[in-house]
């Protein structure tokens, strides 16, 4: 039943498992708050020939997008069509979610935030997420920052599907 739900956000879920398993091979991670964002970051798989460490940086509002649009039976209505009760549909889903065109409740996907339906977007421009990522480094002080390579960015980020949200740099860690 919950097939449709899940497939729906596997970019979220790719980019947390990417997270998930740097973190369970004891590589570097960390979450910062800049301002108005919250900052969430982890070591990646290396690409292929790369001697650099790569970092993954996701960016977010710190208060989240708190369930733009939804109603109670928005909730109700995905709940049936998931086929199980609202409680756990919101423990599941959590709260940045959305209403989509068709009803319902939908994740607040990396896409979902790229079309803004999850509200107002970032506003980050690529220099301005690397350098706060390059900040959160310098006040965590296990990874140095290397000069931000836009190309690399571009080639990592338009891989992961998320080019709004975040931003990858080449790091050096301890």
């Amino acid at each position: 039943m919950f097939f449709h739900f899940i497939r729906g956000f596997g970019l979220a879920l790719m980019l947390l498992s990417a997270l998930l398993q740097a973190a369970q091979a004891g590589e570097r991670r960390g979450r910062a708050t800049v301002g108005d964002y919250l900052v969430n970051w982890g070591t990646m798989p290396r690409p292929a020939g790369e001697r650099a460490d790569v970092l993954l940086f996701t960016f977010g509002w710190k208060t989240g997008s708190a369930s733009t649009g939804v109603s109670e039976a928005d909730w109700a209505f995905e709940a049936r069509r998931q086929g199980t009760d609202v409680y756990t549909l919101k423990t599941i889903m959590g709260r940045d979610v959305y209403r989509p065109a068709r009803g319902g409740v939908a994740v607040c996907t990396m896409s979902a935030v790229a079309q803004g339906l999850c509200g107002r977007k970032l506003g980050l421009s690529e220099a301005e997420r690397a350098g706060i990522a390059a900040s959160v480094l310098r006040a965590d002080g296990r990874c140095t920052a290397a000069p931000f390579d836009p190309a690399f960015n571009r080639r990592m980020s338009n891989a992961l599907g998320a080019v709004d949200q975040i931003v990858v740099l080449r790091a050096t860690c301890r």
